[in-house]
């Protein structure tokens, strides 16, 4: 069964013992409900939209029929909307974190050229733009291709973030999410959070 949250509002200066948020949640593509929390510790509220309580309590059933997960250190628990709520909260928290940084350092309007190096996980950026023109010995080369010569002469292994943020965008975030060390809240789905039975 798909759940979703959409249309997520975090409300970071309210938050003290849990994520302040507001959103709609989804299931099975269809809007079912509005889940939020004033972060005050307690669980979400979670309201079912009128005419809709039949997804939604097709929702409980399914996850009352999983088996228990593993929050770690030897708690294990049945899953239920609140638990899965409050983690598709965090797995929005740190897309936003991570596609706000992306977009900043390797996206459209950077003005740098953005090395990920693969062998030291270190993050690098160099002055001259990924397109920028530039005269070598061998004729005129473009910045990112001149920073991934020399990065590789150094013996790194580069990857240059702009032009794979050009390719590929969601590889490019998920990177920098493998660098921040989040990639598993990054990934995560509830499909391999119950398969895996741990969340």
């Amino acid at each position: 069964m798909k759940i979703e949250l959409k249309a997520v509002k975090h409300h970071t200066s309210l938050s003290e013992e849990t994520h302040a948020f507001s959103a709609s949640l989804h299931i099975e593509g269809k809007r079912v409900a509005t889940a939020s929390n004033r972060g005050d510790g307690g669980p979400a509220d979670i309201r079912p939209l009128e005419g809709q309580r039949d997804a939604f309590d097709k929702a409980i059933a399914f996850l009352a029929r999983q088996s228990k997960v593993s929050l770690g250190g030897g708690l294990n628990v049945q899953p239920d909307l609140d638990l899965v709520i409050s983690q598709l909260v965090e797995v929005d928290l740190v897309r936003q974190q991570i596609h706000r940084g992306g977009k900043r350092i390797f996206g459209p309007k950077a003005t740098g050229t953005s090395i990920f190096r693969r062998d030291t996980n270190e993050l690098m950026t160099y002055k001259c733009g990924p397109e920028t023109p530039i005269r070598t010995a061998q004729g005129m080369t473009l910045g990112h291709e001149v920073v991934i010569d020399k990065e590789q002469k150094a013996g790194h292994d580069p990857v240059c973030l702009n032009t794979l943020y050009a390719q590929d965008a969601d590889a490019a975030f998920r990177l920098l999410a493998e660098r921040e060390d989040v990639v598993s809240t990054y990934d995560w789905t509830l499909e391999s959070a119950l398969a895996g039975g741990r969340f």
